[in-house]
């Protein structure tokens, strides 16, 4: 992502496991709040301090935490129907949104050829809707491809 003008941040909030079994046992109970309040506590510090950050050109994306909410079919964290109803209360309300979803993933893309996909949307979908696609390399291809 480096190469493709991004700046990326990559918080761990309340219930990951970079910080010891405390913090990951926190989020408990709490997955709405803490979770919340740690990511917009992040944003707000590279907002504070990080100048050379274009705050208001922000794109939220990833898996796990970093999709807070989507999942794909075989993720058992979440019903594969609260990242759909996410996705309809997006679209619903005007905000640039794109369902993806992995019938055969869980809570982590692991087949190479779904990463694959996965990545190329992912940029497609942020450069579009940042400007960053002109400063960008051609997407990544597979081998042979």
């Amino acid at each position: 992502m480096i190469n493709c003008v991004y700046v990326v941040v990559a918080p761990n909030p309340t219930g990951s496991w970079g910080w010891g079994q405390n913090l990951t046992d926190a989020a408990y109970g709490t997955w709405g709040s803490y979770i919340f309040w740690d990511i917009a506590n992040c944003w707000q510090y590279v907002k504070d301090n990080l100048p050379f950050v274009d705050v208001e050109n922000d794109i939220h994306a990833g898996a796990s935490f970093g999709g807070y909410m989507s999942n794909c079919s075989l993720d058992y964290r979440l019903a594969e129907a609260e990242g759909i109803m996410l996705f309809n209360l997006l679209q619903q309300n005007g905000v640039p949104s794109k369902f993806l979803n992995f019938p055969d993933e869980g809570h982590v893309i692991e087949n190479p050829a779904n990463q694959l996909v996965w990545y190329n949307e992912i940029f497609e979908f942020i450069n579009h809707y940042s400007g960053a696609g002109k400063q960008r390399p051609e997407p990544y291809r597979a081998f042979g491809a």
